[in-house]
């Protein structure tokens, strides 16, 4: 990068934290529906990131493309599945680790804004870390879900430049065959991996407070959030197959060498990088915002999902389109995250253990169980398992951690099951 694109870059940072400052407190008014349905459009891009680095290590083809739609699908079908068949018992354990997991998730989502946008600014990676989580932390514990919502919105909206320059540079400088006929050689992804990744997102998904927040707000309809999730994905990735030969590979030389030498075209680096600076600071809030809501979420959820009708017609009032947040959980959560993207163990092993995390959560709803019995031995299950792949080397998306995802969550579902059964027999003292 030339020297000259340095105060370019740090422009377009500032406008983008300027854009998402002021979009978080244009109004005191609960978001309308249509807000809250794009940010939820928008927390479901949380899952094609984490999945995206997993099917482009051996090169992302169009059936990797269509793989990465459906990844993303499970997780929005487990926030679906997550309203109608979690104990909703309100157990205090629940929202916990529920909470620690939004803020895994939140520490990954940084990891990947401060990658991506030091690739293009240079500017150090664990500033930008300390500056995007702390911001973000600021207005979310402000302003609770309308700032994550209204900034949500707003990136939503801004996902069209990627969507243009993706477009534009397949159309212009690739070659639309390719997506079909790949005039380059890569390897499929393994379907251990892949399974992997499905079954980590699917749990995530079910735990995921911000989905879970924002439905709770503007009952969104599943399948409206997902159609455009889709087409937005499939707009990006189709240009980017198109341009590279119909082969994605991540990392390679051309996702090092392209933006490096971004600033070929004058203003383009700091337009880039100010939309990306607010797309990733809206993830963010989003997950921030969930774990924030989490101590008066449950008592909001219904098993009812949003449809279409309510979708288009339901206005919050102000005394019911608010989900109070607790800014001391959006503190601690965004504290957890800022300190576990610093230290950078790794965003799969990070994936790995917050979706062991994840499942525990999902065994321990499913058993309906009015205790905490059931999280207990999913959190004390999560920490065997972990040692146990650290042991093996296997502290990756794959067979590994699959069969201990599932392994904790039957470990939850049991003890919680076993505990209800206990609770459920009458006693001597009982009868009498």
């Amino acid at each position: 990068m030339n020297r000259e694109v340095l105060l370019e870059a740090s422009i377009g940072l500032t406008v983008g934290l300027l854009v998402v400052v002021l979009t978080a407190f244009r109004s005191r008014r609960p978001p309308r529906p249509g807000v809250t349905r794009r940010a939820a459009m928008l927390g479901l891009f949380t899952y094609a990131i984490i999945a995206a680095p997993v099917l482009t290590v051996s090169g992302m083809t169009f059936v990797g493309m269509i793989a990465l739609v459906v990844i993303v699908a499970l997780a929005l079908a487990g926030s679906v599945l997550s309203r109608r068949f979690a104990s909703g018992s309100g157990v205090p354990a629940h929202r916990y680790v529920q909470g620690l997991v939004g803020s895994g998730v939140a520490a990954v989502l940084l990891i990947a804004a401060a990658q991506t946008l030091s690739l293009i600014s240079r500017v150090d990676p664990r500033v930008l870390v300390f500056v995007l989580g702390v911001v973000v932390a600021v207005l979310v514990a402000g302003q609770g879900l309308a700032a994550s919502g209204r900034i949500g919105s707003v990136a939503m909206w801004l996902m069209i430049v990627p969507i243009v320059i993706s477009l534009a540079i397949g159309f212009l400088l690739g070659d639309l065959s390719a997506v079909v006929s790949p005039i380059r050689i890569g390897v499929d992804t393994p379907f251990a991996a892949i399974l992997a990744v499905a079954v980590a997102i699917f749990a995530l998904g079910w735990v995921d407070a911000g989905l879970q927040a924002t439905n709770a707000v503007g009952r969104w309809s599943p399948l409206r959030v997902l159609i455009w999730v889709a087409v937005v994905i499939l707009a990006v990735i189709l240009g980017l197959l198109m341009f590279l030969g119909g082969v994605i590979f991540a990392p390679s030389m051309e996702f090092f060498v392209v933006p490096a030498n971004i600033d070929a075209l004058p203003g383009l680096a700091g337009v880039l990088l100010a939309v990306l600076t607010v797309v990733f600071a809206a993830l963010v809030a989003g997950v921030l915002a969930g774990v924030g809501a989490l101590p008066e979420l449950r008592g909001r959820l219904g098993n009812e999902v949003g449809n279409e009708a309510s979708d288009r017609t339901a206005v919050p009032e102000d005394d019911q389109g608010k989900v109070p947040t607790a800014p001391a959980w959006v503190w601690i959560g965004a504290a957890i995250a800022i300190v576990l993207a610093l230290i950078d163990p790794g965003s799969q092993q990070l994936v790995v253990a917050v979706s062991l995390l994840a499942g525990g959560l999902v065994g321990a709803q499913l058993s309906a169980a009015r205790s905490a019995a059931g999280v207990i031995a999913g959190v004390v299950s999560t920490g065997v398992a972990l040692v146990v792949l650290v042991l093996i080397d296997q502290l990756r998306l794959g067979w590994g951690s699959t069969v201990a995802t599932v392994v904790v969550g039957l470990v939850a579902l049991l003890a919680g099951r076993l505990t209800a059964t206990q609770a459920s027999v009458p006693t001597y003292i009982d009868a009498a």
